[in-house]
């Protein structure tokens, strides 16, 4: 008699030396610069706020609030480490889980920004990939792959709503897939996908008031990276 062993898919994202995983929960009473979530991320920015620790509902546990101060452009920034992604290639996964509960005048985005100081609105020169909204363009969730100025490839996720959504990017050898909730809604291609060379890549969550007069705010539960060594 034989016994067949079947291996878990994922479980070679588990071995840390070939993947660098952070799964953030978000968890305990931090909020501030140096405390929030497990890892404890470095906030900036212009008047910049600490989290806002809301209760657990339907669809999240831990619930913290990234939130940006109420002048025109004010923003606040959340860096976990200054080049916490040593290799971007095939394998590479980001995933977030949040609830966009404010939809006017606000940009925000999460994923791998190539350096900490500035955002990855359209035009700007700065290299990204992961999710982005800018409701100066318009209310939109957009998959973005960006190099520079003007190089960039979006993919449409669906307006930005005040409920929970998981969004998920997968690097492929060709192109990254995007998810919305588990479901593959489009592929952008590696033409503008940035590399680390001279780079500082850094997991980064940022949030910017566009229109004056009050806070803006994006809600996450968790975060995912899993980031090949290159081992």
């Amino acid at each position: 008699m034989s016994v067949q062993i079947i291996k878990n898919a994922d479980a070679i994202y588990n071995d840390p030396q070939k993947y660098h995983r952070l799964t953030e929960p978000f968890v305990g009473p931090g909020v501030g610069d140096g405390t929030l979530g497990i890892y404890g991320w470095d906030r900036n920015g212009t008047n910049a706020l600490n989290a806002y620790p809301g209760p657990a509902v339907d669809g999240s546990m831990s619930n913290k609030g990234v939130r940006s101060h109420t002048g025109v452009n004010d923003y606040t920034r959340w860096d976990l480490f200054a080049n916490d992604v040593g290799v971007i290639g095939t394998g590479l996964r980001f995933r977030v889980r949040i609830n966009a509960t404010t939809l006017t005048n606000v940009y925000w985005h999460f994923g791998i920004l190539g350096t900490t100081s500035t955002d990855a609105r359209p035009g700007t020169a700065q290299k990204f990939f992961g999710f982005r909204v800018d409701t100066a363009v318009d209310g939109k969730v957009y998959g973005v792959v960006k190099s520079g100025a003007g190089a960039e490839s979006t993919v449409d996720l669906g307006l930005a709503a005040t409920a929970w959504r998981t969004y998920e990017l997968r690097l492929g050898s060709s192109s990254m897939s995007f998810y919305v909730d588990g479901t593959l809604t489009g592929s952008a291609p590696l033409t503008h996908l940035m590399t680390v060379s001279g780079n500082y890549p850094s997991t980064s969550m940022w949030i910017q008031t566009l229109g004056g007069g009050a806070f803006r705010e994006v809600r996450i539960t968790y975060l995912d990276l899993i980031a090949p060594t290159g081992y």
